[in-house]
């Protein structure tokens, strides 16, 4: 048996739009056209532009030909089945473990409830979309640290309700709060 461990879903256009839960729709990513298709979270562009560092790069997260890759999906997310299905069959991949892009990101918003919220609606949408894969293709969850209850609450949602293989998390999270004050309130 082939296991690909680092597959990927990039975050379709409408993801937010489809599932984001309201009361976060207003301030919820949007998809720009600045040096190139971007989400637009919190007045910050993911991925970055090109020529800066950081997460994401500027081949896109959205437009980007995969027939011209010599790829039969027709998407880098999970909404072109059959495609995807092809692809898995070409290069002898029984099983796909995907990984979200920019949605893993989500511990270094401001915003926690709305980190929160959008990693709520990633794994919604993978786990919905995944169904259609007959267990080839392995979602692994997002989930926002900014608050680690909400976050272990959130794991175990995505695991034990929606069936995904584990979670991803950055190295780090966002804090509003200097280094110093943080230390002070886990020591006081």
């Amino acid at each position: 048996m082939v296991i690909d461990g680092d597959g990927h879903c990039n975050e379709p256009r409408d993801l937010f739009d489809r599932y984001l839960e309201k009361e976060f729709r207003e301030r919820g990513p949007k998809v720009v056209n600045a040096h190139g298709m971007r989400w637009m979270i919190e007045g910050k562009f993911l991925p970055r532009p090109v020529g800066t560092w950081g997460h994401g790069t500027s081949s896109g997260y959205f437009g980007t030909n995969m027939a011209k890759k010599g790829m039969a999906t027709t998407t880098q997310s999970l909404d072109d089945v059959s495609g995807r299905l092809k692809d898995l069959d070409t290069e002898g991949i029984d099983i796909q473990v995907v990984y979200p892009n920019i949605t893993a990101m989500a511990s270094h918003l401001d915003d926690g409830d709305l980190a929160a919220a959008m990693c709520r609606a990633y794994n919604n949408y993978v786990a919905e979309q995944s169904r259609g894969f007959n267990g080839r293709v392995r979602p692994v969850a997002a989930v926002a640290l900014q608050n680690p209850m909400e976050a272990a609450k959130e794991v175990r949602r995505a695991v034990k309700d929606l069936g995904l293989v584990g979670t991803v998390v950055t190295g780090t999270v966002r804090a509003k709060k200097s280094r110093r004050s943080l230390l002070r309130s886990f020591f006081s």
